[in-house]
């Protein structure tokens, strides 16, 4: 990646295009209109003189640092529940990002917006019982039937698998809750999520925290 400024002035990041099939994903999120939709949006698309083409994407605040060190009061919560219904809306439209991880996050500082970043390893599914075979992600932001990279090779459902991993996630927001009792409320979701079970992980769709605004 590398950061740029446009010509409007804004803060862009220039990604290389390695496959067509990432641009069409981006095309197609990026003109969906959903409060749910949390993919970054594609800015354009531009020809390098090397004869390559680069991605336009917008830069945004990467979680951890955002987390660490925004000066303000954040709304944890809001931006767990955003990633959630992120996943959940890929998940919708039967694509599965198979390497969800606090890095593969990043927020609109101004707005608290929440975008997911990092489609290279996407899955297309058909049901949340399609099944995959072949060791992806990022230690230890993978789920347990995914297996090792050094191990025998598994089937798993890759939708089945980012759930377990969104409750990882929801695990990495509760630290910055200040709230305990909210902090008990979202761990109160992590466990189904992460059950040892895939089959016992409940849909991310309509999971919220209790007392939270619908």
């Amino acid at each position: 990646m590398h950061p740029a400024t446009s010509q409007s002035g804004v803060s862009v990041i220039l990604k290389d295009l390695d496959n067509n099939t990432k641009l069409k994903f981006l095309e197609y999120f990026s003109k969906i209109k959903s409060a749910q939709n949390c993919v970054i949006p594609l800015v354009d698309v531009i020809n390098l003189k090397i004869g390559k083409k680069a991605m336009v994407l917008p830069w945004k605040s990467p979680l951890n640092e955002f987390l660490h060190f925004h000066e303000h009061p954040i709304d944890v919560v809001s931006l767990c529940m955003q990633f959630i219904q992120g996943v959940a809306f890929l998940h919708e439209h039967m694509v599965a990002h198979c390497d969800l991880k606090p890095s593969n996050v990043v927020v609109d500082a101004k707005h608290q917006q929440l975008y997911i970043i990092d489609f290279d390893l996407v899955e297309f599914i058909k049901s949340e019982d399609t099944m995959v075979e072949g060791w992806c992600g990022t230690p230890p932001w993978i789920a347990p039937k995914v297996g090792k990279r050094d191990g025998l090779m598994q089937q798993y459902s890759p939708i089945l698998a980012d759930r377990w991993v969104s409750g990882m996630m929801m695990k990495y927001f509760a630290e910055y809750v200040p709230s305990h009792e909210t902090r008990q409320d979202l761990e109160v979701l992590v466990e189904p999520l992460m059950s040892n079970n895939p089959k016992a992980r409940p849909s991310l769709s309509g999971l919220k925290v209790s007392g939270q605004r619908k």
